[in-house]
């Protein structure tokens, strides 16, 4: 003897689970584009950090030296696998016996200024 179909049934139809799958990845675009912008900022962040690491060191570099030269200064430094572009100007500061050391560095694939940094070396006239 066949079973009788039950006049009611239970579960979603494919069309109610279609419905449901689109709304959800609606809901999920904006959290997939959100994270995305978290990663370029973390990103951009992690190389002004290195950026200003690389101009203290070179600020340091140029204060514990005995002589400096005055004037501009450019170069490529790598530093946490990352190159930078960086640029050093000396100048005398005037009735004194100080030199100021402005170091730059720059993103040296966009050429955007990541850090800027200025230290005081006491030397001679």
């Amino acid at each position: 003897m066949p079973k009788k179909a039950h006049a009611h049934q239970s579960g979603f139809s494919l069309l109610e689970l279609m419905i449901a799958v689109a709304l959800l990845s609606l809901a999920l675009i904006p959290l997939l584009v959100n994270q995305g912008t978290s990663n370029n900022n973390a990103l951009h962040m992690h190389k002004k950090t290195l950026a200003f690491l690389v101009a203290d060191n070179m600020v340091a570099e140029n204060m514990a030296a005995e002589r400096i030269r005055k004037g501009r200064k450019t170069g490529i430094v790598k530093q946490g696998g990352i190159r930078f572009k960086w640029q050093s100007d000396i100048a005398a500061l005037p009735d004194t016996s100080l030199h100021a050391i402005t170091v730059k560095i720059f993103d040296r694939e966009s050429g955007t200024q990541l850090a800027s940094l200025i230290g005081f070396h006491a030397g001679q006239r």
